[in-house]
């Protein structure tokens, strides 16, 4: 009996503990505790290191940053919030949608552009197609 407790108890504690799902999905969730500053902070700060900014490249990027951040959270509030079913999570964007998207990180590179210097410009958009293969492949990873 002592053995059977015992083992249903470590079941409980592997079933609970496999639901907290992978850590770089904690913590910067559009619905987290961290604030738009904060985020954009810690990822200037991560450019700051990968790219080797200065001062004043690291605030304009941290504004810029911020400006994405608050952006990004508004469209998770408007679709989750929305009644409409087309803005539902995982339907297909339409035109409209996909087009002012693709405006808007047109518009995020452009000013990038600006603010980093060629070699500095060249390397982030390096690390930015390193980094969209593994966005792809965790997405497909869990459609099993």
């Amino acid at each position: 009996m002592k053995k059977l407790m015992i083992a249903g108890l470590l079941l409980i504690g592997i079933g609970l503990s496999a639901q907290k799902g992978p850590a770089h999905h904690r913590g910067l969730a559009p619905g987290s505790s961290l604030t738009d500053e904060q985020i954009a902070t810690l990822q200037s700060k991560r450019l700051t290191l990968a790219l080797d900014l200065s001062e004043g490249q690291q605030s304009q990027v941290q504004a810029l940053l911020e400006e994405q951040v608050a952006t990004r959270r508004e469209q998770f509030r408007t679709r989750e919030g929305s009644p409409d079913s087309t803005l539902a999570r995982g339907n297909r964007m339409d035109y409209s949608r996909l087009d002012e998207r693709l405006d808007v990180q047109i518009a995020f590179q452009r000013r990038m552009q600006q603010i980093l210097s060629e070699e500095q410009y060249l390397l982030w958009k390096k690390l930015r197609r390193e980094r969209k293969p593994q966005r792809g492949g965790r997405r497909m990873h869990g459609k099993r």
